[in-house]
């Protein structure tokens, strides 16, 4: 994670770039950029709880199809 600038944001990942599809499309690198366009009330979610009701008010498909897009 990086600190706060106006160019990254508050708690957001750097993302991976790699020419190796096996690690590419494997969980942390493929999830970085819908992490990063999570809100921040989102990403700061107290518990787990919360953390997954603030997931359940959002188009997850959406932000999946916007993150992949943007890459």
């Amino acid at each position: 994670m990086h600190p706060h600038t106006r160019q990254t944001g508050y708690l957001k990942y750097n993302f991976i770039t790699t020419n190796k599809d096996c690690y590419r499309y494997s969980l942390y690198p493929r999830t970085i950029p819908e992490w990063n366009l999570l809100d921040l009330d989102t990403r700061i979610a107290p518990d787990v709880n919360s953390f997954k009701e603030k997931l359940d008010c959002l188009d997850i498909k959406a932000l999946s199809a916007k993150a992949h897009f943007e890459i």
